[in-house]
């Protein structure tokens, strides 16, 4: 019997947090014991109810967390874990029966890997539609990947669908609890950063495309304004990606980021003044980005804090 635990970090959002625990009721669990750990940054008694009601079909336990963020709140769930398999996940999606049963698979089909990726695919309700913006579908399908199983870059694996061997806490890796959802202002990026200090110890990555689970797209999520509002925060998160920098700097960010932003800035006004809304879009994206990356140069002088 192969142990494995789930883990998720919740804060305020008891009805999608319902709407998953109940789609792990239904898993398709062959020779396969499950835990679930629920951790609350919110602290609310209408969570811990909710967890309490799963326990008569979920090996669930509920864990209050007071310290804010979704990387605290992981880091403590951790000394809660058993087995040689942790999956990570959110509070905002529902799961294929199927869904543990192959990423416990992948974990025996691919023995040299050490962590792993399963698909994740957008859930839209009835009635709603999403933007016709390319910026808003790229967001909307990160973690959608049409791939095959096997080998696959660390920098796809996504926080709703990724496990990891038990192994890896063990040897004293832990989440980084300066990047991540942490209230309204915080810097993206939590999973890249974890998984790129992975690929960098040497621990491989594989895909599992059937493990899939269908990540819920809010109401707020259908505005083009909320997705523009996620920009400025990628943008902070990007610097994970960036090699440190000895050019220029201005008020402790490399010149040339605001000079992009500049140039940006003048091609949004040529193309509001010509009507072009779909550019206009494109380009005020690419501006919060920038501003991002301004940002967080300013306050960290670099991608390690938040």
């Amino acid at each position: 019997m192969d142990l494995i635990t789930i883990m998720l970090a919740t804060c305020n959002r008891e009805e999608l947090l319902n709407r998953e625990l109940e789609s792990f009721t239904k898993l398709y669990l062959p020779y396969i014991k499950l835990k679930i750990l629920v951790g609350d940054n919110a602290c609310r008694a209408e969570t811990k109810e909710l967890c309490e009601r799963y326990k008569s079909q979920l090996d669930i336990t509920y864990i209050s967390q007071k310290v804010p963020g979704k990387n605290s709140t992981l880091n403590a769930l951790l000394p809660h874990a058993s087995g040689g398999l942790y999956v990570f996940t959110d509070d905002d999606i529902s799961a294929d029966k199927n869904w543990i049963y192959f990423l416990n698979k992948a974990a025996k089909d691919f023995p040299e890997a050490t962590v792993f990726a399963g698909r994740i695919k957008p859930f839209i309700p009835d009635g709603y539609v999403l933007p016709n913006n390319e910026m808003v579908k790229n967001f909307v399908n990160v973690g959608n990947w049409d791939e095959e199983d096997g080998p696959i870059s660390h920098l796809k694996i996504i926080g709703p669908n990724m496990m990891v061997r038990s192994s890896v806490f063990t040897d004293g890796v832990q989440f980084n609890a300066d990047i991540g959802p942490n209230g309204k202002n915080y810097m993206m990026g939590s999973e890249t950063e974890f998984n790129l200090r992975l690929e960098l110890h040497g621990y491989m990555a594989a895909y599992a495309s059937k493990a899939l689970v269908h990540h819920y797209i809010r109401p707020e999520q259908f505005s083009i304004s909320w997705w523009l509002s996620r920009m400025e925060r990628r943008g902070r998160g990007s610097l994970l990606l960036l090699e440190p920098s000895e050019t220029m700097q201005i008020f402790g960010a490399p010149r040339y980021l605001y000079t992009k932003a500049m140039i940006v800035l003048l091609q949004r006004m040529v193309y509001f003044l010509l009507r072009n809304t779909e550019k206009v879009i494109d380009l005020k994206s690419k501006y919060y980005f920038t501003l991002g990356q301004i940002k967080q140069f300013r306050l960290y002088g670099s991608g390690n804090a938040k």
